[in-house]
């Protein structure tokens, strides 16, 4: 694989080789505030998606607006990368489900603190006896089916179930 090319700050876009990630910095601060500004003087606590970005600089800046809990990843791979970086705290926003990706998630667990959406009392009875065996924690959050038809649980009484598995 290779290994990534930073360019510093002010390179001319013809010197950059792709793919390149192109900030405005000053637009992306301005975009960052204005996100953490919902929150602001509220209880409630945001977690920054790493995904569109991949870039643990641009997360750090995220982290640093607010007190923000950690970052949120779509993959186990993303997260895997994050925890490398340094990042403490991470969710994994998707089921984990295969036998091998379960151990890598709990092998991530001995690094950070993580936790990990879940849809199903098997899956949680998975994540807990393999978190159990390598003695780690990990979080699990009941996913809710947001109305896409893609993934999580309906907001029914199942949910609330799911939420008290053991």
């Amino acid at each position: 694989m290779e290994r990534p090319i930073f360019q510093p700050v002010g390179t001319p876009v013809e010197e950059l080789d792709t793919p390149a990630l192109v900030v405005d910095l000053d637009l992306m601060e301005r975009n960052i505030q204005a996100y953490h500004g919902y929150v602001d003087g509220t209880p409630v606590t945001i977690r920054p998606v790493v995904t569109s970005h991949l870039c643990p600089q641009v997360a750090r800046r995220q982290l640093a607006a607010v007190a923000a809990r950690g970052i949120a990843a779509t993959t186990l791979g993303e997260a895997e990368v994050f925890a490398a970086s340094g990042f403490a705290d991470i969710l994994v926003a998707n089921q984990i489900v295969t036998a091998s990706k379960i151990r890598r998630l709990c092998a991530l667990a001995s690094q950070a603190r993580v936790s990990v959406a879940v849809d199903s009392a098997a899956n949680v009875a998975q994540l807990s006896a393999a978190a159990n065996s390598a003695g780690v924690e990990l979080g699990v959050l009941v996913e809710i089916e947001a109305g896409t038809g893609r993934c999580g649980i309906a907001p029914d009484a199942e949910a609330v179930a799911l939420s008290h598995a053991p």
